[in-house]
């Protein structure tokens, strides 16, 4: 997950999401059920028996009648995915209610997690900062977690990086990466802290020798750019293509990116476009957007403003600034697609309204 802004070439990064996903897995609670809770537990994943979500659902309900809180989570969970059962959030809503009630904090965090998406529920930050409360003050670094990405995001209104950084620290002294890797992100931007590229490298690089994608992105990027460490373009392309690796699309763009421009390799514009296309695969807009360049530029592709436009038009739509500004030209020239000055207008007051400032000049040209 990247909260900040960290201007590459031709990239940038986004959020990938605001909340982590349900772990599918914790160890027991010490309570009644237990024996059923762990022939589930061994179904459910496959250990010294074939792997049966029924089997699992079978002694994971078992569990759940002799008061097992942890039986109900996993039932939570399995309703919530959809294994083995028709997926309803409503019934893992119920599971998750029965065990938050008894104060269990896997469950209290869930039910933060479904107010937070509106999962079976209405979306209520509110409740969801609620839930999230309690089950951080009971220790648990999931929650810890949510309710630092709430107090960055300001939801419910109530944005505090100061708070951020404590809850996620809360978090990462429990060894939670994506905790580690959102106070790297804190100490990259000077975020309820003091700006530190040095603290923000050492703790992207604890997080990346767990293998996430993320700090390996990072690490790229501040090796690419000499923030906190000496400038190594070439070390920069081995953490982001370890990173791109993984499926991270904001790595594969860095890294076509290097390509593209011939940043610590040679250049190579096939190699760029494939990384672009890897992104594109994921809808991502800006990956559109270079693919679109690469054909208008002719760049180890025949030159062609016809499929230019095509990918611009498809970067458009993904809100891209960039694509709509470049279709808009190409309408206004009448390059790849008929003229239309109409058309033209369309698309760079669409790219203006996101702050294009090509955009808006050549808008005031043709309004003259």
């Amino acid at each position: 997950m990247h909260f900040h802004p960290k201007k590459a070439a031709c990239t940038s990064f986004v959020i990938a999401s605001c909340i982590a996903p349900l772990y599918a897995s914790v160890l027991p609670d010490l309570n009644s059920g237990n024996a059923e809770y762990q022939q589930g537990l061994s179904y459910l994943h496959g250990s010294h028996v074939p792997k049966s979500y029924h089997h699992a659902i079978t002694h994971f309900q078992k569990a759940a009648r002799q008061g097992n809180l942890d039986a109900h989570n996993r039932l939570g969970d399995l309703h919530y995915f959809g294994l083995g059962v028709h997926q309803s959030y409503a019934k893992a809503f119920a599971h998750f209610q029965k065990a938050a009630q008894q104060g269990n904090a896997e469950a209290l965090d869930n039910l933060g997690v479904m107010y937070a998406h509106g999962q079976g529920v209405k979306q209520d930050y509110a409740k969801a900062r609620y839930y999230y409360q309690q089950a951080a003050d009971k220790g648990y670094a999931l929650a810890q977690l949510h309710l630092g990405n709430m107090y960055y995001l300001g939801h419910a209104g109530m944005r505090s990086y100061a708070k951020a950084f404590m809850y996620y620290q809360k978090a990462a002294d429990q060894n939670n990466a994506v905790a580690q890797n959102r106070l790297a992100d804190l100490y990259y931007a000077g975020e309820g802290v003091s700006q530190s590229y040095a603290k923000a490298l050492v703790l992207y690089q604890k997080v990346a020798n767990q293998g996430n994608a993320d700090a390996l992105d990072n690490l790229g990027y501040l090796y690419a750019n000499g923030q906190g460490v000496a400038k190594s373009e070439s070390k920069a392309i081995v953490y982001y293509q370890k990173a791109a690796a993984k499926g991270l699309v904001i790595a594969q763009l860095h890294l076509g990116n290097m390509y593209h421009l011939g940043h610590g390799v040679k250049q190579d514009y096939a190699k760029a476009r494939h990384y672009y296309l890897q992104a594109a695969k994921e809808h991502n807009g800006l990956a559109y957007d270079n693919l679109g360049t690469l054909y208008a530029n002719g760049q180890g592709v025949p030159q062609s403003y016809q499929k230019a436009a095509d990918y611009f038009r498809e970067g458009a739509k993904l809100g891209n600034a960039r694509s709509a500004y470049s279709l808009g030209i190409l309408y206004l020239n009448g390059m790849g697609v008929p003229h239309s000055v109409e058309k033209a207008k369309n698309y760079l007051t669409q790219a203006a309204q996101q702050g294009e400032q090509h955009a808006i000049a050549i808008l005031n040209k043709i309004s003259a």
